[in-house]
């Protein structure tokens, strides 16, 4: 049975639901889904390494990490060289989401080697066109 594996790194569950949805619209039921929801920075780069995502989206507001940040631009930060990491440990396509500053975020999330970029709030029929195209 084929498998695809999406590694989100999010854990909001309003957010999740609609992400596992739109999956569930397109991916064909004898596909097993194996969504792997995550928010800790360590764990999602451990799992970018060792679960064989087919894609991974991450919302850049909502990863945590151990040591407490001063501001939000600084867990932001930390995040974007998260994705950069995450990259440089597998080849499959990263979507990064965020509410913050939709514009310079585009841009700095590329820099950072994500593929995609989407503002929250989001449109789910952008999100559907782009999983899409990500996933076999």
């Amino acid at each position: 049975m084929e498998r695809v594996t999406v590694l989100l790194g999010d854990g909001v569950a309003v957010s999740d639901e609609l992400i596992v949805a739109i999956l569930r619209s397109f991916v064909p039921e004898s596909c097993v889904l194996d969504v792997q929801v995550c928010r800790e920075a360590d764990r999602l780069l451990a799992l970018a390494e060792t679960a064989s995502p087919d894609v991974c989206i991450i919302t850049l507001n909502n990863v945590i990490y151990p040591e407490p940040y001063e501001s939000a631009e600084e867990r932001i930060e930390a995040t974007l060289r998260l994705v950069s990491q995450m990259r440089d440990a597998t080849s499959v396509p990263i979507i990064a989401l965020s509410g913050w500053e939709p514009g310079a975020m585009l841009r700095k999330a590329r820099d950072a080697s994500a593929d995609y970029f989407l503002p929250l709030p989001f449109c789910p029929n952008t999100l559907r066109a782009i999983l899409k195209e990500c996933l076999p």
